[in-house]
């Protein structure tokens, strides 16, 4: 059904001139889902880690790009200047998602039960990064309050931060697993969407409101 609905959007976005401000993302979205798509009919093999990582990082990636195209939708014109972005928030996102691509490689290559040197010195890596990436974008959503947004990402880092805790102290139960993969979701989709507004003010209904001195 999602499928059919991008391309579907896809096609509204191709037959339309001039092209609206979500054809690219919505063209990208696609893309990625044909990806996917490929890479799960080409191996089904389970401890392929490559294709498990493609896998991993594709569907979290689904979530920030579906909600970049409705927002973009939304305020009818694309993302914010380079230039105009909040530095800490940029570079907190990098940080993320570092963070993000080695949790999914840790659990691509099956590294999450590896007791080995090697095994640990990655999951000690993706806590050292995930606790910088919640230390840098707290701080910058912090000092944003109290707009909804930067309280939306609190609160997501405090859950994504007590779910690897229980990753950790319940020897990896495919609940909590799952719940921390989706949570990354959400948090790469809150931080991009916190990145465009960081530099302006009013881009989407979800922008701070401008407050009377």
């Amino acid at each position: 059904m999602a499928l059919l609905i991008t391309i579907h959007l896809a096609w509204l976005a191709w037959k339309s001139r001039p092209r609206p401000a979500w054809a690219r993302p919505v063209f990208v979205l696609l893309g990625l889902m044909f990806l996917l798509a490929a890479v799960g009919a080409w191996s089904h093999d389970p401890r392929n880690a490559t294709v498990n990582l493609v896998n991993l990082l594709g569907g979290l990636l689904l979530v920030p790009i579906s909600w970049h195209i409705v927002t973009v939708a939304s305020v009818g014109h694309d993302a914010v200047p380079r230039r105009h972005r909040s530095f800490p928030v940029v570079m907190g996102a990098t940080v993320l998602l570092a963070a993000v691509m080695l949790g999914a490689w840790i659990g691509a290559s099956h590294s999450a039960v590896d007791s080995s040197v090697a095994g640990q010195a990655l999951h000690w890596f993706h806590r050292g990064l995930a606790l910088l990436a919640f230390a840098m974008l707290g701080h910058a959503a912090w000092r944003r309050s109290p707009a909804r947004l930067a309280h939306a990402l609190l609160a997501l880092l405090a859950i994504e931060m007590a779910l690897g805790l229980l990753l950790v102290i319940g020897d990896l139960p495919l609940l909590i697993a799952v719940a921390h993969n989706l949570t990354a979701a959400m948090l790469l989709a809150v931080t991009w969407q916190l990145s465009r507004e960081s530099g302006t003010q009013g881009l989407s209904p979800l922008a701070d409101d401008k407050r009377l001195d």
